[in-house]
C-alpha cells in the first residue's frame, strides 16, 4: 500500500511540475511576443522621425539658401 501511495505522489508531482513548466513557458512566449511588438513599433516611430527630420533639414537648407541670395 505504501508503494502505491509513493507512486501516486510521484505521478502527482510530475503532473504538477508539467503544469508549472507549461505556465512558465506560456508567460515566456507572451513576454517575447510583447517585446517583438515593442521593437516593431519602435522601428516604425524611428522611421517616421527620420523622414520628418530629413524633411526639416531640407526645409532649413532651402530657407538658408534663399536668405543668402537676398533675404
Amino acid at each position: 500500500m505504501a508503494e502505491q501511495q509513493k507512486t501516486q505522489f510521484t505521478r502527482l508531482a510530475f503532473e504538477a511540475a508539467a503544469i508549472v513548466a507549461s505556465i512558465l513557458l506560456a508567460f515566456s512566449i507572451d513576454a517575447s511576443w510583447k517585446e517583438h511588438l515593442d521593437r516593431q513599433e519602435e522601428a516604425e516611430v524611428l522611421s517616421r522621425l527620420h523622414t520628418e527630420f530629413s524633411a526639416n533639414f531640407a526645409l532649413i537648407a532651402r530657407t538658408k539658401d534663399d536668405c543668402t541670395s537676398g533675404c
